[in-house]
Order: C-alpha cells, then structure tokens, then sequence
C-alpha cells in the first residue's frame, strides 16, 4: 500500500476552502464539467465529519482517498485564483502550493487502477497546468487521461456497454469529450498530432446541469434555468468544426508550398474556406439565446457582479472568433497576391476578386472584434483563461502584421484600427507577462516582426513609419529592452535577438528553448508570407 507523503493533507481554513470551492465551481466547472458537483460536495463535507474519517482500510479505499485529496488540492489550486481573499500578486503562489501537495499525494501506483476518480484529477492537473509555465507537462497529463480513459472504456459506447444509469453514462461522455478536446487544444499548441480518434462513437453529453443528473432516472433541464453545460457541449460542436479547418487548411502541408498566386490554387482554397465558413455560420445560427454574443459589451465595474451566463457566452464567443480567423488567415497571408487581384483581367474574374477581399476583410475585423473582447474582460474574473488568452492574442496578432503587406489594409482608417488592436494586443500579453513565460517572449517576438512589416512595406512613407502602432505601450507600461531603454524604429529590427535571428540569415522560424514557450512557434512555422529568406527543416 502506498505511503501519503507526510504534511500533503493540509487543507485551508473552512471559510476558505469553500470559497476556493465557489470559485471553482463558478468559473471553472461551467468551461470544463469534469466533477459531478453534487458527489463531490458529498465527500468534501465527509472530510470535516467526525462522524467518518477519511480511511475505510482497504486498499481501494486508501486509494480512492488519495485520488479524491488530490483532487479537492487542484480544485483548490484552480479556485484561489478567482478568490477575493487571496491577493492578486499572491494568487499564483498560493496556486501552486495547492497543486505541489496534490502532486505529493499522486502516486504513480494508482495508475495501475484507472477509475472516473483518475481520469478526473488528471483532466484537473491538465486544465491548472495549461496556464502555467509547465506546457509541456501539460501535455503529458493530458495523455496520461486519455490512457487512463481508454482503459476503462471512454472512448466508446456500443449499446451493450451503455452505463444503465444516467449519471455514469452523462459523467462518462462529458470527461471523453474533455480527454478529446484537452488532446486538440494542447496538438494545436504544440503543432503535434492528436492521440485521440473521432468523437462521433460517443454522443456528446446532454445539456443538463448536475444536479438534475441522478443515477435512477433520466434528468430534465428546468425550461426557466439557464444550463452551466452549454458552454461545453456547444465548444464540443466548434471544436469539430476547427478540427476540419486544421485538417483541410494546415496539416496537409508537409513542406513548404509552391508558388502564390496560381488561379487554381487560389480558386480552390477560396471553395474549402468558403464551405467551411458556411459551417460556422450556421454553427452560430443555431446558438441558443443565452449563448448569443451580447450586442453591447458590459462595462467593466459590472464585471464582477456577472455571472456563468456571462461567462459562458463569453468565452464561446472568443472562441467562435478565433476560430473563423484560423479560417480565413490562408487568404490573408497571401498577401501582395491579392493586391495582385484588385485589377479585374481576363484571367481573373471580377468576382473572385470581390471574394477573396471580403473574405480578407473579415478576417481582420474579426481579429480586430477578438482582441476587444479579451481586452475588455482582463480586468474581471468571467474570462478566457490566461494560457488561451495569450494564444488567441499572438494568433490575431499575426492576423495584424499579415494584413499590413495589403495595400487595401494601409488607408488612414484601417492604420489607426490596426493599431488600435494592437494595442489591446499588447495590453493582454503585458497583463499575462509575470504569470504566463510565453506571455513576455510574445511580446518581443511580435515587436520584432512588427518592426520588420514596418521597414518593408513603409519605406518612403513617414506617416507608415511613425504611424499609429509605433508606441510600445501595455496598459500604463513601457515596454523595456534587456538594456533598460525604450526600443525605437531606428534600432535593428530584431532589436537584442541572438544573431541567427538576423535578417541576413535564412529563416526557419523563431526557435524557443524555455518549457511554455515553445507553442510560440507555431504561430509563426509559415512567415513566407513576409518574403523572408527560406531554408527546409532539418
């Protein structure tokens, strides 16, 4: 029998561990539905019972235990960060004193018995792990659960292994589906391949909160309440959809690709993106009402008196977003291809011209609409997390410095709205510098770009030059260098980069050494659209 490491049950005070609780089960549960509220709370409040205490005797109990405290450690690791009674330079700390005691009662004994219980605190581990420095181990946990769920049989369900009753059956679907997209957000990260199949073999969870779930009758959603599991199931419907995006658009490319500009080439990426858009649009038809973006933003003294309605239709929406901007990023980045289009010829219809510029103009609105809404959130606490908040950021930003190789992109107004966006760009990624690694090397590998877009396509025009995304401002900071001074235009481009970041050498992409950062890259594995120097991969 495994021996508990001494100290690691150590819980807070009562009044703080259930407003750590509250915290989870507010901002956390409604974007990932990994406990079953109602049997968790049953044995939390077990542990403050003298009535019963925590060891039954048999080895299953002493593990069962074991997993249900490392468990209850995450949830409070995940919760303090959202609570009033923890300061918000101390949140981080006291977040990671909770996960390092749930890492001293993990034993790697207990893989040995996968359960529900496993796979839950695995998935745990996964979603505190995203926003820390350890990417990398994020994801192996989150291999870790996909195992620990396909050995106990997740990953289908043929009528004859269909739980009979309903909360293990909906408790079943709803991690598989979290295994599933746990595995697609940290593949997409990384640019690495899935470990898991399709999903269509087990339905997607139904829309029904926990405490409608019991295990001797099918449960029903009160029409007057808003369900907390429509964020999830209707992610769950986005995420296939990105996932064919990913599939038709990205990862086909297996070395670099061949001339722009062919008509056919350009015709037939225009048609996928096109079908896929429309997939997305009715995707958004189909929203229920509360999931609906709001017309008007909540102005941010209200943010902290909303509530899982406001997060849920947040966060979706954020991720809706991004979603279409990864859609339709391939026309943009074929840059001065389509400047090449904006004559009508004989070899390039009207119509395709008109198509491929609105397609490009709604992918910059729509980067421009995606960071506004993680701007005007980041102060309050129903928000995307911090790990997707710093990616979503560097993905429309790349969406920015892409659209400034367009001359339809470089009028006065469009400038002064790109430079705007970047703005709130930066003013995200300085909010995530000290607690998110790849936060702060974002920044210095975004500058740096910018000012190489700057030099390439303003030389000749000061307004260009010294327009609008010139100040390096984040919020009411000035971004430094390693020197201590302010960086300007005038320096070398890649400012203190190491000197195989020189433009005078071939390009093959920004490499990232630190854990958490490495993720950086594959937003930036295809910059042919900046004409750099190219050299294949090794």
């Amino acid at each position: 029998m495994p021996q508990r490491t001494e100290g690691a049950e150590v819980y807070p005070l009562r009044h703080a561990a259930d407003d750590y609780l509250h915290c989870f089960w507010e901002f956390i549960h409604p974007v990932f539905p990994i406990l079953h509220r109602p049997s968790f709370m049953r044995r939390f409040e077990a542990l403050w019972s003298e009535s019963q205490g925590p060891n039954a005797g048999s080895k299953q109990d002493e593990f069962d235990h074991i997993v249900f405290v490392s468990s209850l450690n995450l949830v409070f690791a995940l919760g303090c960060q959202f609570s009033d009674l923890v300061r918000e330079p101390n949140r981080a700390h006291v977040a990671e004193e909770f996960y390092q005691r749930a890492r001293k009662l993990f034993i790697y004994d207990i893989l040995d018995s996968a359960s529900i219980t496993l796979v839950q605190m695995l998935l745990l581990t996964s979603v505190y792990l995203q926003s820390t420095s350890h990417a990398n181990r994020c994801w192996n946990v989150v291999g870790l659960a996909v195992r620990a769920a396909q050995s106990i049989g997740m990953d289908s369900e043929p009528p004859s292994r269909t739980p009979r009753d309903p909360l293990t059956r909906e408790l079943r679907r709803r991690l598989w589906h979290t295994c599933v997209t746990m595995d697609r957000l940290v593949a997409m990260t990384f640019g690495r391949a899935t470990i898991t199949s399709g999903t269509e073999s087990v339905p997607k969870p139904l829309v029904i909160d926990d405490e409608y779930l019991t295990e001797q009758h099918e449960g029903v959603q009160p029409s007057e309440e808003v369900p907390r599991l429509g964020l999830f199931v209707w992610s769950l419907k986005l995420y296939d959809i990105l996932h064919e995006i990913l599939a038709t658009l990205y990862n086909k490319r297996s070395e670099r690709p061949g001339p722009r500009g062919r008509d056919g080439e350009n015709w037939n990426l225009l048609s996928d993106i096109l079908t896929l858009n429309q997939r997305l649009d009715e995707f958004q038809a189909q929203l229920p009402e509360y999931l609906r973006p709001q017309t008007q933003s909540m102005s941010p003294p209200n943010l902290r008196k909303a509530d899982h309605k406001n997060l849920q239709r947040h966060v979706l929406h954020c991720r809706f977003l991004y979603t279409r901007v990864i859609l339709l990023r391939p026309l943009l980045l074929l840059g001065n291809d389509l400047d090449s289009l904006s004559t009508p010829s004989a070899t390039t219809p009207h119509l395709k011209n008109i198509m491929f510029t609105s397609a490009c103009s709604l992918c910059v609105q729509t980067g421009h609409l995606l960071l506004e809404k993680l701007r005007e959130n980041l102060e309050g606490p129903y928000r995307v997390s911090a790990w997707h908040s710093v990616y979503l950021a560097v993905g429309a930003a790349i969406v920015l410095l892409s659209a400034q190789k367009c001359a339809s992109f470089r009028t006065e107004s469009e400038q002064a709205a790109l430079g705007r966006s970047w703005q709130r760009c930066l003013a995200v990624l300085g909010h995530y510098k000290q607690r998110i690694n790849a936060a702060h090397h974002a920044i210095r590998v975004l500058e740096s770009l910018r000012h190489e877009m700057m030099s390439r396509y303003s030389k000749g025009n000061d307004t260009g030059r010294k327009g609008v995304m010139e100040p390096r401002i984040v919020g009411n900071e000035q971004l430094q260098d390693n020197g201590g001074n302010a960086s300007s235009t005038e320096r070398n481009a890649w400012g203190d980069f190491p000197e195989y970041y020189a433009m005078d050498t071939p390009w093959n992409g920004f490499d990232f050494p630190e854990e958490g950062t490495a993720w950086l890259s594959q937003h930036l594995v295809d910059l042919d659209w900046m004409d750099l120097p190219w050299v294949p991969p090794t």
